[in-house]
């Protein structure tokens, strides 16, 4: 070791912080790898470039980095800090907390540390820990932004919507210019559907950061839940524009072209599902060693596995482009889920039906329902229509028929709600109580739901004159049963409404005011099921304006039936 040059270190190091606060990372990056040359253990040198990879991005070497620092000087809080930041991004989360413990330990009123432990404790969904981490920040440091802003996302996570709302605020008025605090406030206006405002903290945060695409890509939502389609499309646009891979763009891009049913680039955009991490939660694109059909192979006397991707709804509605498969000449293997195995066993042109939870025979391609429209190029630009597709089982229907017994009243088929694992159920589906005012007494109702939520029992008990066989509903062979036997159903948008719609029954589907993509705008009839009659919200949330629209038509069909 030379100790001429041992000498100069301190100057090298404080030449190399010089570089570092000026943002001049590569020049500050090469002052400290020389000074590691000259003395490999040195502390201030380990530590600071670990510190500048954390900056740059090079998580793996800032870990290695200052873990060794840490071998050197175990008293470093700030150290212990850095390094579960880089454990962190590295999604060692446990480690990371660990090591913000330790810097707390060393130093409690670290509030950084605080804060970062706060952030793991969120991505183990420790949200009350976290909420408590963010907070001992804040009382370190009152005036620490990210730390009320951190704690607003933690509130919104627990479902504290107002108190969210405050800490964002709060965020805001230390640091006005931060586009992230506008943004996180944008999205907690969206959860309290308060659309209005959350657009116009999305604009704030597209004005502070132009070049944020998720702030261009959640403005567009909102946009399109008003109707505001057209400026819809060039916030998804503007949001691919500064990030090209970004599917979830891609991906709302296509449902607000399949909204205005511009369904040749909605179905080309569709394909973005397989990489939205949102949409895979739900549903995965399956692998297979067989290759993916998406229209270019001749499928002549070809063996196609088809199969289900995401709810039963989206099955029985997709179900009718398997003809067209049929008609290519391709012999046909479908996969269902469980419940939907009997409805469409015997669907004209399929060689054989599989439930999900079966093994899959041997196959030449295979592709998912809903990339049919896609690979279908002939039907990409159109729906095809099919009246009465599915059918009901003949002996599921003298079953059912036993059941109900002979009616004076005609026969009204209801669905008010949907499973609570959906996604938008909480603007689909409307409570019981709201429901029950609006049904006149000339009918005899039946519930075509098997499940009831909680809050629904009470008030079902209490009404007789609603039928409900529950659990005695095995799978959709035997709803499609009952469907059959109804004079009319009435549904919010749910795996019943596509059902009653495959069979061509007259039905009647409730939709709030910003529909699932499929319903289209404005429209009161569907291209995709010729027998619905849609009603619609006038405004958002304006369920009562459905009932009325629901009353009204119940009434016509009484006269009728008179």
């Amino acid at each position: 070791m030379n100790s001429k040059e041992v000498q100069k270190i301190p100057q090298m190091i404080q030449k190399g912080l010089a570089a570092h606060k000026s943002k001049k990372f590569l020049d500050a990056k090469k002052i400290y790898e020389k000074i590691l040359r000259i003395c490999p253990n040195n502390f201030d040198a380990l530590q600071l470039l670990g510190t500048l990879c954390l900056e740059i991005a090079q998580f793996q070497l800032a870990s290695d980095l200052l873990s060794k620092s840490i071998k050197i000087n175990p008293g470093y809080a700030t150290c212990f800090n850095n390094l579960g930041i880089a454990l962190k991004e590295l999604n060692f989360f446990q480690e990371a907390l660990l090591n913000f413990d330790k810097a707390i330990s060393l130093q409690y009123h670290h509030f950084d540390a605080h804060n970062n432990r706060g952030l793991v404790l969120t991505k183990l969904l420790r949200f009350e820990e976290a909420l408590n981490s963010f907070n001992v920040a804040i009382q370190l440091e009152p005036n620490y932004a990210e730390a009320y802003s951190n704690c607003g996302l933690v509130q919104k996570e627990l479902g504290f919507y107002e108190a969210a709302l405050k800490s964002f605020d709060q965020a805001i008025a230390i640091n006005p210019y931060s586009s992230g605090f506008y943004y996180n406030r944008g999205i907690t206006f969206q959860e309290l559907n308060l659309l209005e405002e959350a657009l116009l903290n999305y604009e704030k945060s597209i004005s502070l950061k132009k070049d944020k695409p998720e702030s261009h890509n959640n403005r567009g939502v909102i946009l399109q839940q008003l109707h505001r389609v057209d400026e819809a499309i060039i916030s998804y646009k503007n949001a691919i524009g500064f990030n090209e891979e970004y599917a979830e763009a891609h991906w709302n891009l296509s449902l607000c072209n399949l909204l205005t049913g511009n369904y040749g680039p909605g179905w080309e955009g569709y394909e973005w599902r397989w990489k939205n991490e949102q949409i895979n939660k739900n549903a995965g694109l399956r692998k297979f060693s067989q290759p993916l059909w998406l229209g270019r192979e001749p499928i002549k006397n070809k063996r196609i596995f088809l199969y289900a991707e995401q709810g039963l709804g989206d099955t029985i509605q997709f179900v009718r482009y398997i003809k067209f498969v049929v008609d290519l000449g391709a012999i046909v293997f479908l996969e269902v889920q469980p419940p939907l195995v009997k409805l469409i066993e015997n669907m004209h042109g399929v060689r054989r039906i599989f439930s999900s939870e079966e093994s899959i025979l041997d196959f030449d391609y295979q592709c998912p329902l809903m990339s049919l429209p896609f690979a279908l190029k002939n039907y990409v630009n159109y729906v095809p229509a099919m009246h009465g597709y599915i059918r009901a089982n003949e002996n599921k229907v003298k079953y059912w028929e036993k059941k109900l017994e002979k009616q004076d009243k005609p026969l009204v088929g209801i669905v008010w709600s949907g499973s609570t694992t959906h996604k938008n159920d909480k603007n689909r589906s409307i409570a019981l109580d709201r429901l029950i005012p609006y049904l006149s007494s000339t009918f005899q109702y039946v519930s075509l739901q098997r499940e009831v939520k909680e809050f629904d029992k009470s008030i079902l008990e209490k009404h007789s004159e609603i039928w409900h066989f529950g659990e005695m509903l095995q799978d959709f062979s035997d709803t499609a049963a009952l469907c059959e036997l109804m004079d009319i159903i009435l549904t919010v948008d749910t795996s019943v409404a596509h059902l009653a719609g495959a069979m061509g029954k007259d039905t009647l589907i409730m939709l709030p005011f910003s529909p699932d993509w499929r319903w289209l705008l404005d429209k009161l009839d569907s291209p995709w099921y010729p027998t619905v009659k849609l009603l619609r919200q006038p405004f958002p949330d304006d369920w009562c304006g459905v009932m009325k629209k629901v009353q009204k038509n119940l009434e016509s069909l009484s006269k009728k039936i008179k």
